[in-house]
């Protein structure tokens, strides 16, 4: 998953119109949906698989998936506008995917 936030970062940055088009207000937001399933699948299973393997049960895992994808969004986004640069931005979507992760390993059952 740290590859998957650090590459997603890397692609607003390297692709600045492209990633405009595909989060902006150009594709409505059903068709920007439809067209994103590929990768939300990969990373429900992902986060399926860590989920597992570390005895975390994630109460909504749809919600856990808009989690981390709104969190590497925010940050892809002030790496694409310039505003922390597109290196940075890819280190702060690492260290943000694993405090996530590291915050719901602690609130697993027998963790608390």
């Amino acid at each position: 998953m740290m590859r998957i936030a650090s590459e997603y970062v890397r692609f607003a940055g390297e692709h600045p119109h492209l990633y405009g088009v595909m989060n902006g207000t150009t594709v409505d937001a059903d068709e920007r949906r439809r067209v994103a399933e590929p990768a939300i699948g990969v990373l429900k299973e992902l986060l399926t698989t860590w989920s597992d393997t570390h005895d975390v049960v994630l109460a909504d895992p749809d919600e856990a998936c808009e989690i981390i994808w709104g969190t590497l969004y925010g940050i892809a986004s002030l790496g694409h506008l310039g505003t922390i640069g597109s290196e940075r931005a890819r280190r702060l979507a690492e260290q943000a995917l694993r405090a996530i992760l590291l915050g719901w390993r602690a609130e697993a059952p027998g963790n608390g």
